[in-house]
């Protein structure tokens, strides 16, 4: 699965509500606590901002592929299916 840059600017465009809810489900892919990741919300989506699509890609190849899979579907599921 790869990210484009249409579903990372979809993703990005989400409201504060379903951006939460995205980086929720990323945190608990990751096995961050959740509701720590959810008061960085405005500052994880600076950062994606600042990203491109091969950025993501390396950062997910350097993740279990699963937590990483999880992730993709979180992103393309919010961002690319809308």
């Amino acid at each position: 699965m790869e990210i484009n840059q249409e579903t990372l600017n979809q993703f990005l465009s989400l409201d504060d509500e379903e951006l939460k809810k995205a980086f929720r489900s990323i945190a608990a892919a990751l096995g961050m606590n959740e509701k720590l990741a959810v008061l960085g919300t405005s500052r994880f989506k600076s950062m994606l901002a600042a990203s491109n699509p091969k950025d993501i890609e390396r950062l997910l190849s350097s993740i279990d592929p699963a937590r990483a899979q999880q992730i993709m579907k979180t992103v393309t599921d919010k961002g690319g299916n809308r």
